[in-house]
């Protein structure tokens, strides 16, 4: 098995998720197998939440007021 990371140019909500692979992803051959981080796809499926919180030591978000 052999694995090729690809690099893109940074990808906004709602790009194009075949626009993206067809400008970046080379020819492939049979067999091949792409994988897609589930970041890549929630930002070309518009699925994002901004982060106007503070970050908690658990990880966790609070809001600024609280």
């Amino acid at each position: 098995m052999h694995v090729t990371p690809i690099r893109t140019d940074p990808v906004a909500p709602g790009d194009q998720l075949y626009t993206i692979l067809d400008a970046h992803l080379p020819r492939l051959t049979d067999r091949s197998i792409v994988v897609i981080t589930s970041k890549i796809v929630s930002l070309s499926q518009n699925r994002v939440v901004k982060n106007d919180g503070i970050l908690t030591k658990g990880g966790g978000v609070a809001n600024a007021g609280e």
